[in-house]
């Protein structure tokens, strides 16, 4: 349909981002990944890591922080604004709202707050709901289920292969359609030097040596609960003051828990 055709125009590699080599997570579930990648401990945090997260160590700063989440899990952050998706949803007011079942409308809004902001430095953490299972097929818009048929029970399971990783997909399709609206966003904030990260804190298993979902101990758990990525995006104004561009910051490998504290810090001064 026409809705679904101008989605599909939405896609991240039209717009310059990085796709960097997929790395090793450093914990298969979520409280122990973001553990990891909010904390300059990386890898060698733990799941009560005492240590201050990136966010609320920003906020300390003065550096204005904003915090929108369709998911839990992170560690206790200070942020300026702190919101859950059906608080985002509810200040939208018309027919043309964004529906708060799915990740898109994190970026609700947020290009203008950012262009209408005081402060000279400011730090945004979206946490999606992404790709996390069971319940694949509840992941995105009916518009997206660009892959059929799909698995629609959490008992993954009883799903023919095909469904399930059909529904996984469609999963990734619509994120890759979210990230590239957020891209789209974030370059249209008039005078401002702006970077994006993007990684996910585990991956999934869809029935491979017969284990489905995640949180596998990470001394057996397989490669399609670790292995992740790690994305970037840069305007303009972003490469040119900092003196870098796609390709100075590709790497052979990545370490995709353990760059992002240090790659804020730095991208901060």
């Amino acid at each position: 349909n026409e809705a679904f055709a101008a989605q599909a125009c939405a896609v991240t590699k039209d717009l310059g981002l990085v796709a960097l080599p997929a790395g090793q997570s450093c914990a298969t579930y979520t409280i122990g990944a973001l553990a990891c990648i909010l904390t300059h401990e990386g890898a060698a945090a733990s799941d009560r890591t005492g240590f201050e997260p990136l966010p609320s160590y920003l906020t300390r700063m003065g550096i204005e922080t904003i915090y929108r989440t369709n998911n839990f899990g992170e560690p206790p952050v200070k942020v300026n604004q702190y919101e859950r998706i059906t608080e985002i949803a509810a200040r939208c007011k018309g027919p043309a709202c964004p529906d708060p079942a799915f990740d898109e409308t994190l970026i609700y809004g947020l290009a203008d707050e950012l262009a209408a902001s005081k402060s000279d430095r400011v730090f945004v953490t979206l946490h999606e709901a992404g790709s996390h299972g069971p319940s694949y097929w509840k992941k995105y818009p009916a518009g997206f289920e660009t892959f059929a048929p799909v698995c629609d029970t959490v008992e993954v399971g009883t799903c023919s292969p095909d469904q399930l990783v059909n529904a996984y997909d469609n999963t990734i399709r619509y994120t890759d359609y979210v990230n590239a609206e957020l891209i789209k966003a974030l370059n249209g904030i008039p005078n401002a030097r702006v970077a994006m990260i993007y990684v996910s804190d585990h991956g999934q298993s869809l029935g491979e040596g017969g284990l489905y979902l995640h949180g596998a101990p990470n001394a057996v758990a397989p490669a399609e609960q670790r292995m992740v990525p790690f994305l970037v995006w840069m305007n303009d104004a972003f490469k040119s003051a900092h003196g870098v561009s796609e390709q100075s910051i590709q790497r052979s490998e990545t370490l995709p828990h353990d760059f992002p504290f240090h790659s804020v810090m730095g991208a901060f001064g």
